[in-house]
């Protein structure tokens, strides 16, 4: 058995990284309709947005709800965190690929950046939606198990106990999914920051968040990195900021970066 709750983590992990892969493609293949037809800059795209996110998350989930039961036979706490787990991945890697799309809609900043929290929020709605129907027994319409599924409600938050201590020193894998996913998220982030003109804050202040990405950025080019550095180049942004400014595509790019370092080394900003 604990060779298969393996290959279901391997496994899910994979399907969370392939659904975020096709909805980069499907987003960008509405994005070319709608330009040939001359309404990339319109309400048509962010509804396009909306309907791609929720069909990509509820075919994902289905799909990787049934792989587990078919996998294990039952499922036990253990194996619930973790397909709770994989829901949390597919809305925090789905929502990236929204985050980087977005600003090539041609839309002004303010709407996109509103516009693509509702759909996060739906993309949450609909996790607890399909989360609650897989502890009942549920995939979509089909039931799945009539007495082996445990309720998983809760499982999908982060647990504090299970978050990597502040003054770890950890070992960076340049080759893996997360680290990948952090970078590119950084990296959107700070040209962000040297591109926009909506910056809500001082200039002198937007000048230091562009320095404290770039270092963390090099910080995360060494072998091994402490937490603690990284933590305290990157909180005033990633958390203050979003905190305070939620209506921004700073604030969007930023919160992005933010789930995509959460995701790969745990809850480092507390």
């Amino acid at each position: 058995m604990t060779d298969k709750r393996a290959y279901l983590g391997r496994s899910l992990n994979q399907r969370a990284y392939d659904a975020a892969d096709n909805a980069a493609a499907a987003f960008e293949t509405l994005m070319r309709q709608n330009a040939a037809v001359g309404r990339l800059a319109s309400g048509h795209t962010l509804i396009g947005f909306k309907t791609e996110a929720l069909r990509i998350l509820n075919e994902e989930f289905v799909s990787a709800a049934s792989f587990a039961l078919n996998l294990l036979d039952s499922v036990d706490g253990e194996t619930s965190q973790a397909v709770a787990y994989f829901a949390n991945r597919l809305v925090e890697l789905i929502y990236g690929k929204l985050v980087i799309c977005g600003p090539g809609t041609g839309i002004a900043e303010a709407t996109v950046a509103r516009e693509l929290n509702n759909i996060k929020i739906a993309l949450q709605e609909r996790r607890d939606r399909v989360l609650d129907d897989f502890a009942h027994g549920m995939a979509g319409d089909q039931r799945i198990k009539s007495d082996s599924v445990v309720s998983i409600a809760n499982t999908h938050s982060n647990s504090p106990d299970e978050a990597p201590a502040s003054d770890r020193v950890v070992r960076i894998d340049h080759n893996s999914a997360g680290y990948r996913e952090t970078e590119e998220a950084l990296d959107t982030l700070e040209h962000g920051l040297k591109s926009t003109n909506d910056f809500l804050g001082e200039p002198e202040e937007k000048d230091q968040f562009v320095a404290e990405v770039s270092a963390a950025r090099r910080l995360l080019q060494a072998a091994r990195v402490r937490i603690a550095a990284l933590a305290e180049l990157l909180k005033p942004l990633l958390v203050q900021y979003v905190a305070k400014v939620k209506d921004n595509v700073i604030a969007t790019l930023a919160a992005a970066a933010g789930a995509a370092i959460l995701a790969w080394l745990g809850h480092i900003f507390g």
